[in-house]
C-alpha cells in the first residue's frame, strides 16, 4: 500500500471527517467513494503505478478525494496551482484530470465524482516514469519562476510526524486553512497533519476576512492555518479577538511582520511561524512575539556552524527533497546567528550582488541607503519587505511601497550623496510590490511592471 495513502487508511473512522458547506463526510462515507472512483479510473488506465497525474482541481473536497484515490492507485501526483494555465504544463504523456477547464486530452471529473473522457484522450500516449515521486508541487522558489519539486513519502511523513509531536492535535480537533492545498504549506497543514491525527478538516470557503473570523469563532476552530498577508488583513480589520479560543494559529510561506504578530499577541492570541521551503521541508518554528529565535525541528542537523557568528544556514534533513552533497550539506541561502546548537536568529537571505560595468554592487546595501535616506529626510519608516531592487539593462531600479510623494528624479539625485555613481538607482517606482497568492514576490509581474523603463 502507498505510504501516504496508509495515513488515510489508518485514520480513526469515528473522528476523521471532511466538511464543506452543508456536506459532512466521515471515513465510512469517503471509503466507498474512493473505491468507486478507483474502479472507474482503472477501467480507463489499468495500472497507475508508474504514471504521473496532473490534478487541476478547484473544489477542495473533490481535490482531497481524488488525491487519496490516486495515492491508493500508487500514482505520482502533480498538484497544479490555479494561476498556471494548461498550455504551460500540459504534456500528452502525463494524465491530466480537471474539474474546471475543458481540455480535449484531459479526464474531466464532476462533483458527483464521475469521470468524463476528453474526445482526444489517448491512453496509449502515456509514459511510464521510473524516477518516482509521491507528490510533485510547483513552487516559485527564489527566482519567482515556476519549477516542479518532487517529494517522496518519507520527506512528507518525516515532517508530519514532527508537527504532530510538537503541536499535538487531537482526534476531532477542527482544522481550517486559507492557503491552497496545492501549496506545500496547505498540503501539509490542511491535509496530511489532520489526517495523521484523525482530526476534522473544514474546507468551507469564505470570501472575506470578516466572514472567516466569524466562522472560526462560531465553529470553535482549533487549528487555524494562514499566511502573513492574510493575518495583515485580519489585523487591519481588528479581528484578532475572534481567534482567542483557537488552540494554535500557524503562519508560513513568508516572514510574518513582528508588528502583526504583536498585535495578535496583545489580544492573547499567539501565531506560530514555521520556517522552511518546498525543497527543504520544515526547518524551524517560533512565536515571534515571544522570541526572535527559531527552534530547529528535531530531525534537522546543522553543518559547520559556530555560536554567535553570522553564518550561512547549511543543513542535513530527511525532509529535503532535492539531491545534495550529504557531506557538504544543503545551503538554504539564508544567513543566521546561532545562540545555541538548536536556536538561531534569522538575519536574512545571502546578500544579493550584481555586476554593473564590471563593478560588484550589493543591492541590499543600495536598499539600506535608500531606506535610511527616506527615514532621515521624510520621517517615513519603510520596512525591509516594502522595497525591492533589481537590474534592468545594467541599471538599478527600486520598487517602494512607501510613497513620499516626491519626484523620483529628485530622490535619485539626492541619493548620489550616499552611493557611488554606478550604484545609484536609475529608476524609483512607487508601487505595491507584486506578490503571488502566498505572499511571495512575483518576479514575472515585476518584469511586466518594469517593461517600459
Amino acid at each position: 500500500m502507498n505510504r501516504l495513502y496508509s495515513i488515510y487508511d489508518r485514520a480513526d473512522p469515528q473522528s476523521f471527517e471532511l466538511l464543506q458547506d452543508s456536506i459532512s463526510l466521515k471515513k465510512k462515507d469517503i471509503d466507498p467513494i474512493i473505491d468507486e472512483l478507483e474502479s472507474t479510473l482503472q477501467l480507463i488506465i489499468p495500472d497507475f503505478s508508474l504514471k504521473r497525474v496532473y490534478i487541476d482541481i478547484q473544489d477542495r473536497l473533490l481535490f482531497i478525494i481524488l488525491l487519496l484515490t490516486l495515492k491508493k492507485l500508487d500514482a505520482s501526483v502533480i498538484l497544479i496551482p490555479i494561476e498556471i494555465k494548461p498550455d504551460v504544463f500540459f504534456e500528452s504523456e502525463i494524465i491530466y484530470i480537471t474539474d474546471n477547464k475543458k481540455h480535449p486530452e484531459a479526464l474531466m471529473i464532476n462533483n458527483k465524482f464521475e469521470i468524463i473522457t476528453g474526445d482526444n484522450f489517448n491512453k496509449n500516449n502515456l509514459r511510464n516514469f521510473e524516477n518516482r515521486y509521491d507528490i510533485l508541487l510547483y513552487t516559485s522558489g527564489s527566482t519567482g519562476k515556476s519549477k516542479l519539486i518532487g517529494k517522496n513519502a518519507s520527506n512528507i511523513i518525516t515532517e508530519v510526524m514532527e508537527l504532530y509531536r510538537l503541536f499535538k492535535p487531537l482526534k476531532k480537533d477542527l482544522f481550517y486553512i486559507t492557503p491552497p492545498l496545492y501549496h506545500i504549506y496547505g498540503f501539509l497543514f490542511g491535509l496530511m497533519l489532520p489526517l495523521y491525527s484523525s482530526s476534522v478538516i473544514d474546507l468551507t470557503y469564505h470570501f472575506t476576512p470578516e466572514s472567516v473570523a466569524e466562522y472560526v469563532k462560531e465553529k470553535k476552530v482549533d487549528f487555524f492555518v494562514s499566511i502573513p498577508s492574510y493575518y495583515k488583513m485580519l489585523e487591519e480589520l481588528h479581528l484578532q479577538h475572534f481567534f482567542k479560543k483557537a488552540k494554535k494559529l500557524f503562519s508560513s510561506s513568508a516572514p510574518l511582520p513582528l508588528d502583526i504578530s504583536d498585535s495578535f499577541y496583545n489580544k492573547s492570541v499567539s501565531i506560530t511561524e514555521v520556517y522552511g521551503s518546498t525543497e527543504t521541508g520544515g526547518i524551524a518554528y517560533r512565536v515571534s512575539a515571544e522570541t526572535i529565535q527559531w527552534q530547529l525541528f528535531s530531525y534537522v542537523k546543522i553543518h559547520g556552524h559556530s555560536l554567535n557568528n553570522e553564518v550561512e544556514l547549511i543543513i542535513d534533513s530527511p525532509a529535503i527533497s532535492v539531491d545534495y552533497d550529504k557531506e557538504m550539506g544543503f545551503n538554504t541561502g539564508d544567513v543566521v546567528n546561532f545562540n545555541t546548537d538548536n536556536n538561531f536568529v534569522l538575519l536574512g537571505r545571502n546578500t544579493k550582488f550584481v555586476k554593473i560595468h564590471g563593478k560588484r554592487v550589493d543591492l541590499g546595501f543600495v536598499l539600506s541607503r535608500f531606506r535610511d535616506y527616506i527615514k532621515n529626510t521624510y520621517s517615513i519608516n519603510i520596512l525591509e519587505d516594502q522595497v525591492f531592487a533589481g537590474l534592468k539593462d545594467d541599471k538599478i531600479y527600486i520598487i517602494s511601497e512607501g510613497n513620499v510623494f516626491e519626484d523620483p528624479r529628485k530622490l535619485i539625485e539626492d541619493l548620489r550623496a550616499f552611493l557611488p555613481g554606478y550604484a545609484v538607482p536609475r529608476y524609483i517606482i512607487f508601487n505595491s510590490i507584486p506578490r503571488n497568492e502566498m505572499g511571495k514576490i512575483n518576479k514575472q509581474k515585476i518584469d511586466e511592471l518594469i517593461k517600459g523603463l
